[in-house]
């Protein structure tokens, strides 16, 4: 789908959600990075932000909110948020817990500007040696590949078509997909968030027949900017491992 959409001059624009699990995995400290940006130059004015944490019930987990801030010219202003979250549910392919973040920015006065919605998982990995943890437990990839592909919609691939393949894999045990060989469509991270599989995400830099291309210093700076927006697109999803 190609959507057109408009914003407010003053906007979020961006966010980076970070669950830093403390030494026993047991609370976190949850960080919310916020890009604010300001399109004109329209009359210097104030804000703030105001971020609220729900669990699965819809009940409020914490609030975080910023000091007041002014912007004067077009550009960006980047903010961070902080809350201890005591023993939140953690994510996990077996315990697939989310929580929804509410992300508002807010005039002088208090009247909401701009809203954004994130559903976000606490969980920590870590490589130490050759051994790969999650939330502190080592755990085993049992992996296979998807393609946006299907016999009738070509690589248009509804809801309903994601949630049977995810039915399918959970029941004959996998608990990871590798996306062959580019980025899915967000919807697909966000039902892998909700089904409890990891994702090995690929940018869209597969070859082929054309590897030699691989070789070429002129196709390096493709190649790290695919992979870029990939990291910017898809670092939110918990489900996203690798």
């Amino acid at each position: 789908d190609v959507i057109l959409y408009a914003t407010p001059n003053v906007r979020l624009f961006d966010w980076y959600v970070v669950t830093d699990l403390d030494d026993t995995y047991t609370d976190a400290d949850l960080l919310v990075q916020l890009d604010v940006k300001k399109y004109t130059n329209s009359p210097a004015a104030s804000y703030s932000l105001k971020a609220s944490l729900y669990d699965k019930d819809n009940d409020l987990v914490a609030e975080m909110t910023s000091g007041m801030f002014s912007m004067d010219a077009p550009g960006k202003k980047r903010l961070e948020l902080k809350k201890e979250i005591i023993n939140p549910l953690k994510w996990t392919s077996e315990t697939p817990n989310l929580y929804t973040l509410k992300m508002q920015l807010l005039s002088g006065t208090g009247s909401v500007l701009d809203i954004a919605e994130q559903r976000i998982g606490f969980k920590e990995t870590l490589i130490d040696g050759g051994l790969f943890t999650l939330n502190g437990v080592p755990i085993k990839i049992n992996a296979t590949n998807s393609h946006m592909q299907h016999a009738d919609l070509g690589h248009t691939m509804t809801e309903e078509i994601i949630r049977k393949d995810f039915e399918i894999l959970k029941q004959f045990n996998f608990n990871a997909v590798k996306t062959s060989h580019y980025p899915p469509v967000n919807k697909y991270l966000q039902l892998a968030d909700e089904y409890g599989l990891y994702i090995i995400d690929k940018a869209g830099v597969e070859s082929h027949a054309t590897e030699f291309v691989s070789e070429m210093p002129e196709f390096t700076a493709m190649y790290r900017e695919r992979a870029r927006k990939m990291v910017l697109r898809d670092r939110n999803y918990p489900c996203v491992l690798f």
